[in-house]
């Protein structure tokens, strides 16, 4: 039954909590335990001398994982390489008379989802998803602030791509975080910084997205074989697909040597719901995609969130532009959502879908949400938030022994988002107590 509704049935944008939709989705059509795969395939011959008288090629199928920071401590995400190395070694290899091609052309080239803002897709959580993925989609910026109100010097870039061009106006300002943003598109070499950063640091990293994950994944495994002294050389140049005019080969005629399992669907799911990652959300969006019809791309999996709850979750008026919710073209209500967690609830996977949701008060992007309060501990859900947007949906369990579901979604509020929490605290302590 429904306890309370105020303008339910009004589509808004919804922020992160539009997780939910391909979080869930991602679960019950992959099944917790799916791995996506990254491939490894020759397409030539290897000599006496241990030549690979060919190409080396890296087939992607949307594994978001792969270099992670999430999964890898810090200066170990390039661990996997050493795995690949190992591969080249055990088939002979020890120098490639070729090139290292990347190619995650299954998962198309969109960049990112439409409805995504100029001001977010430069920075790190503005990467989108493709079917090559590594180090996040991230690339570090290295400053130094050492002149107050100067302009901070900077350093390099990790990973680097020679031909990227940044101007910056960033100043080093007497602050305690990070207030700078970075701008560029999608496989534009160009970037641009501005805003202030704190004074006195000798190497502050920004961080912001990666211009093109395919290209850059066949630079630096390059770079990584050509460091390494027992492998001879490679002599080619590194390529990623989406730039070979000849387009892709017919994997069936090519012999593959590696297989690498990313991590599964149920931990990936949990560090989205946890800590709101973009880049996961939108590539288990994908991968749903690629799993109902061969088309790892947001349309494909947005198709397939569609079809999976058609007749079982109400999904009247909604427009899902994304998997993650920085579309500010999203538009869900609360009855949305509603229905999607009572849906969830009912099903086989209600216990272990929850147990991927922050906790009020205890954990994730929920830690210091009623903190000490009669909902901590009883409350898990998913947060949303963007300029102007705040909101949550999810489940609170409460004192007398109900299972609630809720959302709250607003936009374009007056005042502060601060305020805005605190009025929202005081109803979701009114559930736990109902």
């Amino acid at each position: 039954s429904v306890l309370a509704n105020i303008n339910g049935n009004k589509v808004l944008m919804s922020a992160s909590t539009a997780k939910l939709f391909s979080t869930y989705t991602a679960l019950d059509v992959l099944g917790s335990g799916y791995r996506p795969q990254t491939n490894l395939y020759i397409n030539g011959e290897v000599d006496s001398l241990g030549v690979l008288q060919g190409d080396l090629y890296i087939r992607g199928e949307g594994d978001v994982t792969l270099g992670s920071k999430y999964f890898n401590e810090d200066g170990s995400e390039y661990d996997f390489m050493n795995d690949w190395l190992s591969t080249l070694k055990a088939q002979g290899i020890n120098a490639i008379n070729g090139s290292i091609i990347a190619d995650g052309s299954q998962f198309g080239y969109a960049g990112v989802p439409d409805g995504w803002d100029w001001s977010d897709m430069g920075n790190y959580y503005g990467s989108g998803a493709c079917g090559i993925n590594f180090f996040d989609n991230t690339v570090k910026y290295y400053f130094d602030t050492y002149n107050y109100g100067e302009a901070a010097k900077f350093l390099k870039t990790f990973p680097t791509d020679d031909s990227l061009i940044f101007h910056h106006s960033i100043k080093a300002a007497n602050i305690r975080n990070d207030q700078s943003y970075l701008y560029g598109a999608p496989y534009s070499r160009d970037r641009f910084g501005v805003g202030s950063l704190p004074l006195n640091r000798k190497s502050f990293t920004v961080k912001g997205s990666m211009h093109d994950p395919e290209y850059m994944l066949s630079l630096e495994f390059t770079r990584f074989l050509k460091n390494d002294s027992l492998f001879s050389f490679v002599s080619g140049k590194p390529k990623g697909v989406r730039l070979i005019p000849s387009g892709v080969l017919n994997y069936k005629e090519l012999k593959m040597i590696h297989s690498h399992k990313g991590e599964k669907i149920i931990d990936i799911v949990r560090l989205t719901n946890l800590n709101s990652v973009n880049l996961f959300a939108e590539g288990l969006l994908n991968l749903v995609g690629f799993n109902n019809n061969g088309k790892g791309s947001t349309s494909s999996g947005i198709e397939a969130v569609y079809k999976n709850l058609e007749g079982k979750v109400n999904l009247s008026g909604m427009k899902l532009k994304d998997g993650s919710g920085l579309s500010r073209k999203n538009a869900i209500s609360a009855e949305n959502f509603c229905s999607l967690l009572k849906h969830i609830h009912r099903s086989k996977l209600s216990e272990l879908f929850r147990s991927t949701l922050a906790v009020a008060g205890n954990s994730g992007t929920l830690k210091n949400i009623c903190k000490g309060q009669s909902a901590s501990g009883r409350m898990q859900a998913k947060s949303g938030t963007l300029s102007n947007v705040k909101a949550y949906a999810g489940y609170v369990n409460s004192k007398s022994g109900s299972n609630l579901a809720f959302a709250i979604i607003v936009n374009n509020f007056e005042g502060s988002r601060y305020k805005l929490v605190k009025k929202m605290e005081e109803i979701f302590n009114q559930m736990a107590n109902y």
